[in-house]
């Protein structure tokens, strides 16, 4: 009988994840999501974003 071993695997990329699984429009949200929970970018009037 043959060994098998696992390797560690990085979690996935939300981005990659959302374009596979959505469209263009769910991976520019999970994008702008993830700079505005870094704090690079605040929210503006309904629709836009601004840099900080």
């Amino acid at each position: 009988m043959g060994r098998t071993t696992s390797l560690p695997t990085a979690p996935p990329d939300p981005c990659a994840v959302a374009l596979l699984r959505g469209s263009d429009r769910a991976a520019v949200t999970v994008a702008v999501l993830a700079l505005y929970l870094r704090g690079a970018v605040e929210a503006g009037r309904p629709g836009t974003a601004h840099a900080r």
